[in-house]
């Protein structure tokens, strides 16, 4: 073994281990997430990821970085309806019981429901072992197997400290019971450096579509129902019958599944906007995408904390959001654009109104949206504020007592 490589074993036996469970890595606001801490923390940590979804796009970066992956397999214990979610689950608890004794981790740190509970049973297990819960959707979102919200609730309260990336989620989990002095917020960061303005790149762009002199609302999202594109393609249909005189374009960047694509598509054509809505489907390059636009729109029937958002804000464009979850958090009403409540379409209209005519308006906005994204949600501060989490819980924290709940 030569001298570096003697001294890297060395600085790894050195770091403290953290195990990570995880869903997946396809594209989602949480699997961006990871790809952006996982990488900056191995530098302080040895991180292990245990992945009880699929593989995806957003695993690049921490492969590259290095980082031991577990895929974990999709075949339940029971293959029946109804029971094959909570059958995969407990087979999942026995495999990651089996890694936690081969890693021996200081921690396990869960992100969103079913790698909630399943970090929360096998904690009982080793009460040693700090649990770290990431809460990064509200409480209102669908159950996607059999009581998951149940388990989930209980698992919650089971961990030494639960991380909430919004006020309303940190609000939520202490109003089911999750004591307050064992919740933290750390809001979501970004690098506002990859989203300088670019007039060549934006004009470039803007010819490449057509959008020319258009106003863009350009709405990223994945095309799920809860994110609300029935709702910007109401407003759009009424925004069609003002007939302002300055041209414009709603833009959906994300991608669905096919019978879900294909009513928005017949929605699209049943209010005549052929010619007023784009679906760009996935694309790779948002930033290229942002600079060519000029308002970012979300309008999710819940939301956690999102990161269009801030990508939207470190693009300098005025953000058009519903008044949900962590939306309240970012977007400041007249000062980094606008909150509108679910489904009224009139006021969703008149903003968008307001912002096709008034081209002053929208630059305002846009860049106190640059300035606060600069300074609320830096990156870099990001990554302090969790590394403080972990000194504060590997080192403070007291060990669980398997027998107790909280």
């Amino acid at each position: 073994m030569d001298v570096m490589s003697s001294y890297l074993e060395k600085k790894l036996q050195n770091k403290k281990r953290i195990l990570y469970l995880v869903g997946g890595f396809h594209v989602g606001g949480t699997e961006r997430h990871l790809s952006q801490i996982l990488p900056e923390l191995s530098e302080d940590f040895d991180v292990i990821v245990v992945c009880l979804g699929q593989d995806g796009p957003l695993s690049k970066k921490i492969k590259e970085k290095g980082i031991l992956i577990h895929f974990l397999t999709q075949r339940p214990l029971l293959n029946i309806p109804k029971i094959a979610g909570v059958s995969l689950l407990i087979r999942n608890i026995l495999t990651v019981l089996f890694l936690l004794r081969k890693y021996k981790p200081v921690a396990i740190h869960s992100f969103l429901g079913a790698p909630t509970i399943v970090a929360g049973v096998v904690s009982r297990f080793f009460p040693k072992i700090k649990f770290i819960a990431s809460k990064r959707n509200q409480l209102s979102r669908p159950d996607s197997f059999w009581k998951e919200g149940v388990f989930e609730k209980w698992a919650l309260k089971k961990a030494n400290l639960v991380l909430a990336h919004s006020t309303e989620v940190q609000r939520e989990l202490i109003e089911i019971g999750v004591s307050s002095k064992n919740t933290l917020l750390i809001h979501n960061g970004i690098r506002g450096s990859n989203f300088l303005r670019n007039l060549s790149v934006r004009n470039a762009y803007r010819e490449q579509h057509s959008w020319d002199e258009a106003v863009t609302f350009t709405l990223v999202a994945n095309l799920i129902p809860y994110k609300g594109h029935e709702f910007a393609l109401r407003a759009a249909a009424d925004l069609k019958t003002k007939n302002l005189p300055q041209r414009w374009k709603l833009v959906f960047v994300g991608k669905g599944d096919q019978e879900y694509t294909n009513q928005l598509l017949s929605f699209v054509t049943d209010l005549e906007l052929e010619n007023c809505v784009d679906f760009l489907g996935y694309q790779s390059n948002i930033e290229q995408i942002l600079q060519a636009s000029d308002v970012g729109m979300l309008l999710s029937k819940h939301e956690g904390f999102s990161n269009s958002i801030l990508e939207y804000m470190a693009s300098s464009l005025p953000v058009i959001a519903t008044n949900v979850g962590g939306n309240k958090d970012s977007v400041i009403p007249n000062e980094t654009g606008y909150l509108v409540e679910q489904n009224d379409t009139e006021k969703l209209t008149s903003y968008m109104s307001e912002l096709i005519l008034n081209t002053d308006r929208r630059l305002q906005l846009g860049s106190i949206a640059k300035e606060k994204v600069e300074t609320d949600f830096s990156l870099t501060g990001m990554f302090a504020k969790y590394r403080d989490m972990y000194d504060m819980v590997l080192n403070n924290s007291p060990d669980r007592d398997s027998g107790n709940a909280r």
